[in-house]
């Protein structure tokens, strides 16, 4: 296989091995042990690919294809020149001594003008060139007075496009940067410096992360396109800023307390609420530390020791990292306070407060009156029954519905009423919907099968309600004739 490529590959002779060369590597194994001055600088910076015989095949393989087979094929050569692709010259020869591996550039009068190192350079500074106007970022080279020194395709290309600087044959070479504010670095500048540099095109805002690296004459700058990073912080911070202003009106106290229960943030309701300084809360207390200081404040159902605040604050604790925790703390003056714990993202929690005085209140006013209401409609003398505008049964007097006519058992709504009311009448002809509608306008009569009978009406009232009442027909009783009576008499 080697020697099908006998035109680039022959085996060296000792003339050849008499031949000058200022470049020259020394291998032992894969190791590069010696090199001349300009072998060095030849492999300089080319140590990220692995180990040095790799760099070398790398740094030659357009020129010199062949080298790596001709190099493991070595045991069978001992000796070998190779033909450079181009020139069709034979100006590398390679050898093996022992376990050690020798490569030279022959300084060949038949190069045309040009050493090897200085092609293996040139086709290197081509590579790099090439890799370079690939990347997706613009990166060029700024002298300390602000002049272009070097750019590459990306950023020759946004150049033109945003009709910033004028493009010519040597596009490196301009009198005016891209970016205004990327010059100011100074070479003594240990690292890099990041900044966002905005570029305003026909109305239009670009925006780019420049990364700057101090050079011996200037900087070296990278630009990666920021604009959409740049637009969403933005939105971020409209909506933070938006989500604050909310957060600072609600008339709900809210605290976030850390993993550490630390205090984190929290609105002014909360200062309003639990009674504590804005200064006190701006120190970050503790969970704990922030209900002693409501305590002090009166802020706090009075527990019976130090011991049992403790424990509170436990139940806190526990019942909002297992879900939630709320309960109504009653004060002493009066006042009521709802306390909501929640779990919160990475072991925090949120703590709630609000007043809800008011609506206890509310709540016991309204209890009050529904209690008072229903003691009054036990007043009514006969069987009473309410319900919704869509029929749905609300309440009824029970007193005087169980000892006139029984216990009603479940009634949901008029058609239970009206089967209640069937299974009390003697046999025949059942209540209907339609006898409901009647009762309304002049009333229905209900005979029970004990032998009572009652007078059914429906009566109207405000919203839809209807209420049904049940009035009992007393028997008459008969008189005698007066003609009868003196004759009996």
């Amino acid at each position: 296989m080697l020697f099908a490529n006998r035109r680039r590959v022959s085996v060296t002779n000792d003339a050849a091995n008499q031949i000058p060369a200022r470049t020259a590597f020394l291998f032992e194994g894969e190791e590069l042990i010696d090199a001349t001055p300009t072998g060095k600088d030849l492999l300089a910076g080319l140590d990220t690919f692995g180990c040095d015989k790799r760099n070398l095949i790398l740094l030659c393989e357009d020129e010199y294809p062949d080298l790596e087979m001709t190099w493991d094929s070595l045991e069978s050569l001992e000796s070998a020149t190779l033909e450079h692709v181009t020139t069709g010259v034979s100006d590398l020869a390679i050898a093996r001594s022992g376990e050690r591996i020798s490569i030279r550039f022959l300084d060949n009068p038949n190069s045309l003008g040009k050493t090897v190192q200085e092609d293996l350079l040139a086709a290197r500074v081509q590579s790099l060139s090439e890799f370079m106007d690939k990347l997706p970022g613009m990166i060029w080279r700024q002298h300390s007075s602000g002049q272009i020194l070097w750019a590459n395709r990306q950023y020759q290309d946004a150049s033109a496009k945003l009709a910033r600087i004028q493009t010519d044959d040597d596009p490196a070479v301009s009198q005016m940067s891209l970016f205004s504010h990327t010059h100011a670095t100074s070479k003594h500048l240990v690292g890099s410096n990041e900044s966002f540099q905005h570029i305003d095109s026909n109305g239009q805002d670009h925006w780019f992360k420049v990364t700057s690296i101090p050079t011996d004459d200037g900087d070296l700058h990278i630009a990666i396109d920021a604009t959409e990073t740049v637009e969403a912080r933005k939105a971020q911070t409209t909506s933070l800023r938006t989500f604050v202003q909310i957060f600072a009106q609600l008339s709900i106290g809210f605290a976030i307390f850390d993993e550490n229960r630390q205090l984190w943030i929290y609105n002014p309701s909360i200062s309003e609420l639990s009674g504590l300084d804005p200064v006190f809360l701006t120190g970050k207390p503790t969970l704990l530390r922030l209900v002693e200081e409501m305590r002090q404040k009166g802020k706090t159902p009075e527990p019976k020791d130090f011991e049992d605040l403790r424990e509170t604050i436990r139940k806190i604790e526990r019942a909002a990292e297992g879900g939630t925790y709320e309960s109504v703390w009653t004060l002493a003056d009066g006042q009521s306070l709802r306390v909501t714990a929640r779990p919160y993202h990475t072991g925090s929690i949120a703590l709630l407060i609000e007043d809800v005085s008011s609506e206890l209140a509310l709540a016991r006013r309204y209890r009050t009156e529904v209690t008072l209401y229903q003691d009054l409609f036990e007043l009514v003398d006969k069987p009473t029954f309410l319900f919704s505008a869509d029929g749905r049964f609300i309440t009824n007097n029970e007193r005087v519905t169980a000892k006139t006519i029984g216990p009603i058992g479940t009634i949901g709504n008029i058609f239970d009423f009206l089967e209640f009311l069937n299974s009390k009448t003697t046999p025949g002809r059942k209540l209907t919907t339609k006898d409901l509608s009647v009762a309304r306008s002049t009333g229905i009569g209900v005979s029970l099968n004990d032998g009572r009978s009652f007078e059914l009406r429906c009566r109207p009232m405000k919203g839809g309600f209807r209420c049904f009442d049940l009035t009992h027909k007393k028997a008459a009783v008969l008189k005698t004739p007066k003609v009868l009576e003196r004759a009996v008499r």
